[in-house]
């Protein structure tokens, strides 16, 4: 294996294995960070509510205790449609904690056609259902996931085996909760009430770093959206290796809903408790007028002191290249706002410097997002702007031509991964799995 050295490099393959791989869980590492953390605070603006990392820690506990006491399992998995606040969050920190899969899916128009596909594709044992509402035209969540389920039960059935409901839709009027429904606010107090610490520390004891953790929708930008699975083990070596970002860490972050759809609430959540951050969530954004959106988002970063904004690309986007926000707000906290999974133009870039310095071109697909590491614009040479930065440790990178050869440097091709990094398989679908994954270990990203 070659390693990174000062040496100029002569071929497009990079590899640095100076570095151990860290060996803790994520589970460890977010006990150890959060275990009497009383100052930092994960805050939920919409509805409001907040927690501190120590009081989150223990809730989300207590509920992998009540889901385990009504029979869920490692391997089961739990699926979240339109949930908002800290149900969710919790859900995600209590079946990392007992090694359930998780997802929360992006409901676009017509949402009830995405949830017919979800959970055909996913087979959840367990979903929680909130009350949001999404898609183009607004649609309710409950309201459609209550008809959606019913037209599957009346054909060839839904195998859901638990229905909860979070305290949003309990106290919404339009929420048509049917009886066999579950409150999911009961778990928390049933699991602290009949599971020892010592019965979930057994579970704990069982879930091993190959296990399936993730399943996350694929944008479909190449094609049909695919469920790409990761597992317990890659999350706890991406987030061993701390934040890519250290001026950040120990700041405050904010970051959109996890109803967004995608994994950007995911590892915010996930960043800020090992990296000890306080977080804050924007509130979920489907609302067609951006104006509107993105001044919520701008009011919000200002009132807490925000120092990273994750958001939407295209939002982003529009900060930076709309001055007057600049003067409407005070966003003299902000140094990074994220970019990515879009290309941007030098000009851009430089805006973007100019806004934020701590700002950088984060790379990866969903397949292998935790390749590279993006470095600050701000530290980049001007003729190194355009960089996604380098390959983390312990991870394999390569551009070969059409032959499978590794190229010369500065030479167009095929970008190829391998490591630790890597998704373990689309899933249900071996062939494809097997198509963009080669027999050594390389994912072809095409």
């Amino acid at each position: 294996m070659k390693m990174a050295s000062s040496k100029k490099m002569c071929e497009s393959y990079y590899f640095d294995n100076s570095v151990p791989i860290p060996t803790e869980s994520l589970l460890e590492l977010i006990r150890k960070s959060c275990t009497g953390n009383e100052e930092c605070h994960v805050t939920f603006t919409k509805p409001y509510e907040t927690l501190t990392h120590h009081q989150l820690y223990e809730k989300a506990m207590d509920l992998a205790k009540g889901l385990l006491e009504i029979g869920l399992k490692r391997g089961d998995t739990f699926c979240t449609f339109g949930s908002q606040g800290s149900d969710s969050v919790l859900l995600l920190i209590a079946c990392l904690s007992i090694g359930l899969k998780y997802t929360a899916n992006y409901l676009y128009s017509p949402i009830s056609k995405v949830m017919t596909m979800m959970i055909k594709k996913i087979k959840p044992t367990a979903v929680l259902i909130g009350n949001c509402t999404s898609g183009k035209y607004q649609e309710h969540v409950c309201t459609e996931f209550t008809r959606v389920i019913s037209e599957m039960a009346a054909g060839e059935g839904h195998g859901i085996s638990h229905i909860f409901y979070d305290k949003h839709a309990a106290a919404d009027p339009k929420c048509s909760i049917l009886s066999d429904w579950k409150s999911f606010a009961d778990l928390i107090n049933v699991g602290k009430e009949k599971l020892s610490d010592e019965q979930l520390i057994a579970a704990q004891s069982l879930v091993k770093p190959e296990d399936p953790f993730l399943y996350l929708c694929s944008s479909g930008s190449t094609g049909d959206p695919k469920i790409v699975t990761l597992n317990n083990g890659c999350m706890g070596i991406a987030f061993g290796y701390g934040g890519w970002n250290h001026k950040v860490m120990g700041s405050t972050v904010g970051c959109s809903d996890i109803i967004e759809g995608d994994v950007k609430l995911i590892l915010m959540t996930f960043f800020c408790l090992v990296g000890k951050s306080s977080l804050v969530i924007y509130p979920g954004t489907n609302s067609c007028n951006d104006d509107e959106a993105l001044r919520e988002i701008l009011s919000i970063s200002e009132k807490y002191r925000v120092k990273l904004i994750v958001h939407r690309t295209n939002y982003i986007i529009q900060i930076v290249n709309n001055p007057s926000y600049r003067t409407q707000y005070d966003l003299s906290s902000v140094m990074s706002l994220n970019l990515g999974g879009c290309l941007s133009s030098l000009e851009y870039k430089k805006k973007l410097m100019e806004f934020a310095p701590m700002s950088g071109d984060g790379y990866g697909g969903t397949e292998f997002m935790f390749s590279t590491t993006p470095v600050p614009l701000s530290l980049l040479p001007p003729e190194k702007l355009n960089s996604v930065g380098k390959a983390r440790p312990n991870v394999e990178l390569k551009i070969i031509d059409e032959e499978g050869v590794t190229v010369p440097v500065n030479t167009k091709g095929e970008l190829c991964v391998r490591g630790w990094c890597l998704f373990l398989e689309y899933k249900d679908q071996p062939e494809l799995t097997a198509k963009v994954m080669d027999k050594y270990g390389w994912y072809h990203t095409g």
